[in-house]
């Protein structure tokens, strides 16, 4: 056969993969709102301890030069996480949009856009995202309807399957199924 031969044919494609079916879902809206308010109040005490540990500095006579040390040592602390917080907000967010690949997204968010309240709640991402949606809608996952909803599929009332973890922790309880 040669190469200009008419009957050959190419391999036909491959079909798409499909997602697994134990796949990660996002928390809800209470479990989010329930993380978010625990870091807030874990921050709000360290900043209060940190500034207790200040005024009894300040009580005990500690110099300029040794307030100044901390201050920068403060400084250096937060220039070492931020980025991991704005990261692992940005990554959560992202999934949470129904980002396909959060991890490729998340080198297209502009973090200089986005900031941390003293609370430690991370501000400006939703515009980061909406932007990334208008840009790559591609990139997102379309919405699916869930039981109950119009254009549902039918579970036949059946229960859901168990994730690899809820499995483990019925055989580690002794629960049988």
């Amino acid at each position: 056969m040669t190469d200009t031969d008419p009957t050959t044919t190419a391999p036909a494609p491959a079909p798409p993969p499909t997602p697994p079916a134990d796949a990660w879902t996002p928390p809800s809206k209470e479990e989010w709102e329930r993380m978010q308010a625990a870091v807030a109040k874990a921050n709000a005490d360290q900043k209060a301890a940190r500034e207790a540990a200040l005024a009894a500095a300040k009580a005990a006579g500690a110099t300029e030069a040794e307030q100044a040390a901390k201050l920068a040592a403060e400084q250096a602390a937060e220039a070492k996480y931020r980025p991991i917080i704005i990261d692992k907000a940005a990554t959560a967010a992202l999934v949470a949009a129904g980002a396909d690949k959060p991890d490729r997204l998340l080198a297209l968010i502009d973090k200089g856009k986005v900031t941390i309240n003293a609370d430690g709640s991370v501000v400006g991402l939703e515009a980061e995202i909406a932007s990334l949606k208008k840009e790559w809608p591609e990139l997102f996952r379309k919405p699916t309807p869930t039981a109950g909803q119009v254009g549902a599929p039918n579970t036949g009332g059946a229960a859901p399957k168990k994730t690899t973890a809820q499995l483990l922790a019925d055989r580690m309880r002794g629960v049988t199924t």
